[in-house]
């Protein structure tokens, strides 16, 4: 048995090793594998590396207002619902780095329906003055048409305290756009540290890298709307703010009298279905390796929406007739949890098990950790004489079986001469079939 310290395992730029990508080979009646080569994943975007956790959450929401003045009261009613959903990247940084501790990588979308808030548009009617033979004509506009929308994200630890911290040089997309027709959602970023891809579930499992990078800025259209970025150094907070709202019109000439008519419809982003994308990466400082699911924590989510009703008001001014616009405001507030899956932390190492038996193939390699059932690790295909099969593991103890034989017909179960054997952090562990292996 033989240790190999690997001073920097896997220095790839957004890839991953595979177990054992296996080649066959004639020769001898048997089959054999060449040590393979890493397999590199050529997109750097640190989305395809992870299966993110992923979320979704409506709250639907009715208002109901009388409005009007003394002259018209009218009842508008609205309906509308709101969507948060998170694609949550988690990946670990190890102590021995100056950036270590969790990360999360978050995108998040948040869609509002709007189409039946604004259901009640439009009403009119006509009225005879008291004072002389002139018909009057009051527009009301009524309705719920959005006006601004603010989104909050915080992470917290199972005390209630806020923790994490947004990692040096990022900053939490979109940026502040004020008067712009579009903005970017996502955002370059490089960590260089050994880090840990994914959880630790049977599905999204992945061996250490020795860097990535993430590089997913998009660019999105917008219409009458300004983002503001209120983020702080723990919360990615935004405000989205919809432009070009009712207003006062031109002054109509209306003979003795003069008027002002509100200006019609509210733009389309206020009374439609839209997404409002956000994306940020926290990092937690205070997690260890090898901690367990036990340390994890919340995202807690809160959006709050203003919905205008906008109508006309009729008064009497030294016998002339004015129409003022007035906008009350409602507000509607969601909050919601997300217990968040956090990261695998545990250290790795690697396992090599060279066939060193002449004239024999090994096959079927399976190498399970102490204590469970399941084989972390089981080879394809079968082994000639000076080839290896390797496997990424978590560090601790291990049972290994194999077959050996000189054909299908003619093999024996191998297992190891000791109990099990170690994976320690950042090592290979070498065994060799001659030497470690007895069969049963």
């Amino acid at each position: 048995m033989k240790r190999i310290c690997l001073y920097n395992i896997l220095p790839l730029l957004c890839g991953f090793l595979f177990l054992a990508c296996e080649k066959e080979e004639a020769g001898n009646g048997g089959i054999g594998i060449d040590d393979p080569p890493p397999i590199t994943n050529g997109n750097d975007d640190i989305t395809s590396l992870i299966q993110p956790q992923q979320t979704s959450v409506t709250f639907p929401y009715q208002k109901t207002d009388v409005i009007g003045n003394d002259l018209e009261r009218y009842t508008v009613e609205g309906t509308g619902d709101v969507t948060l959903r998170s694609s949550i990247y988690p990946f670990y940084a190890f102590e021995k780095s100056n950036s270590n501790g969790d990360y999360y990588l978050i995108k998040a979308e948040v869609s509002v329906h709007n189409e039946n808030m604004y259901k009640n548009s439009t009403y009119s009617y006509k009225r005879e003055a008291p004072f002389d033979q002139w018909n009057y004509y009051t527009q009301r506009i009524c309705g719920y048409y959005m006006r601004e929308m603010r989104v909050n994200y915080e992470l917290y630890d199972k005390y209630g305290n806020i923790v994490g911290e947004f990692p040096v040089g990022h900053s939490p997309t979109p940026l502040t756009t004020i008067g712009s027709t579009t903005y970017i959602s996502g955002f370059s970023w490089t960590i260089g540290a050994q880090i840990r891809i994914g959880n630790d579930d049977a599905g999204n499992k992945f061996p250490i890298l020795g860097s990535i990078s993430c590089n997913s800025e998009t660019i999105r259209n917008i219409e009458d709307m300004d983002v503001k970025n209120n983020s702080t150094d723990n919360a990615a907070s935004y405000t989205f703010i919809i432009n070009n709202l009712p207003i006062l019109g031109a002054m109509l000439d209306m003979g003795v009298r003069s008027g002002y008519q509100p200006l019609l419809p509210p733009p389309a982003l206020s009374v439609s279905t839209n997404t409002y994308l956000q994306e940020f990466i926290w990092r937690v400082p205070s997690t260890r390796d090898s901690q367990g699911d036990d340390v994890s924590f919340t995202l807690v989510q809160t959006v709050e929406i203003d919905y205008g009703i906008c109508h006309s008001l009729a008064t009497d001014m030294d016998k002339s007739r004015e129409y003022g616009l007035k906008e009350e405001i409602r507000t509607v507030h969601y909050s919601n949890k997300i217990d968040v899956i956090p990261p695998c932390r545990i250290p790795m190492g690697k396992m090599k098990i060279t066939n060193r038996n002449k004239g024999l193939y090994v096959t079927q390699i399976a190498i399970t950790k102490e204590g469970e059932t399941q084989p972390r690790a089981i080879s394809k295909g079968s082994f000639t004489y000076g080839k290896s099969f390797e496997a990424d593991l978590d560090i601790g103890n291990y049972k290994v079986e194999f077959k050996m034989g000189r054909n299908l017909k003619d093999v024996k179960t191998y297992t190891l001469a000791y109990d099990v054997a170690e994976v320690a952090q950042d090592e290979t562990l070498e065994l060799f079939s001659d030497y470690d292996f007895i069969s049963n």
